[in-house]
């Protein structure tokens, strides 16, 4: 499947002072794109216009898009920071919140429901255009611990596929957070990532023998890795090719990216820039 190029736009919904934000093809939004369409549109809302729409929906290829939510780490514009960008650009339809407290999964539980709404009406330039089918979960920090609660503690958690949880404060800390999860049940296939560098990475969040005993409670399909050399907030964007990865075998069925994780000889396990790593999945 050929890379999209979307621009994000935003959806307010007033009652719950969440701002959802769903993706729309676009082109020439973010700079390095590769991607050039031929129209770029500024914005997304339940009164587009005819033409608008029609624009729009002749960029749909007929394959629906899978869906990735992504989980901030805070208050913050969670998307546009990460790598939300480059998830888009594969075809996915990225969504994410500005909830302060992601740890509890609830608003990315919300944000969900409207994606759902627009693939089920024929006004929307959504309509079956969403693979309800591959929905995935990720998350960074506060974040990695609300992905996990997901796709384990909400209304639509059996809706996910897989989740991606990168840096997630450890049990201890949690707990004490009062951000409590349960990795024992995690039923989908999970990708844990982590860094090696600085004190609130190895001595707080998530420190070296911590990892290990978090990948050893779930009974799922599963594989982690730390990035050498990256701290706490440099994760964020320092695995986001093997995390890509991830998101396009799983949600996409992409064969060569499948290659990174399962076959005779799976990349992840042979990269210097990666220690610690484990992959227990089918193939393997």
């Amino acid at each position: 499947m050929s890379p999209f190029s979307f621009k994000t736009c935003r959806y307010f919904v007033t009652e719950t002072l969440l701002t959802f934000i769903i993706s729309a093809i676009c082109c020439e939004v973010y700079p390095g794109s590769t991607v050039n369409n031929s129209r770029a549109f500024s914005s997304l809302s339940d009164n587009l216009s005819d033409n608008l729409s029609d624009n729009l929906s002749e960029k749909f290829p007929e394959d629906p898009f899978p869906i990735l939510m992504i989980l901030s780490s805070g208050p913050v514009n969670f998307i546009m920071m990460s790598p939300g960008c480059t998830f888009a650009s594969w075809s996915f339809i990225v969504i994410g919140n500005e909830e302060e407290y992601s740890w509890n999964g609830f608003a990315s539980d919300m944000s969900l429901n409207y994606p759902l709404k627009c693939d089920a009406s024929s006004e929307s330039i959504f309509y079956q255009k969403v693979d309800i089918n591959n929905i995935g979960a990720i998350g960074h920090s506060q974040g990695g611990v609300g992905a996990i609660n997901t796709v384990t503690n909400t209304k639509h958690q059996d809706m996910y596929k897989t989740v991606v949880t990168e840096n997630p404060a450890n049990p201890e800390l949690a707990a004490g957070l009062e951000w409590d999860y349960d990795l024992t049940k995690v039923k989908i296939p999970i990708f844990f990532v982590a860094g090696t560098e600085g004190d609130f990475e190895m001595k707080t969040v998530i420190p070296a023998d911590q990892l290990p005993l978090m990948y050893e409670a779930v009974d799922a399909p599963k594989a982690m890795a730390r990035k050498t050399g990256c701290d706490h907030g440099q994760m964020l964007y320092s695995a986001d090719g093997y995390v890509t990865a991830w998101l396009l075998w799983q949600l996409q069925g992409n064969e060569e990216a499948s290659s990174v994780f399962i076959g005779e000889n799976p990349e992840l396990l042979n990269n210097k820039l990666y220690q610690e790593q484990r992959i227990d999945l089918p193939c393997v």
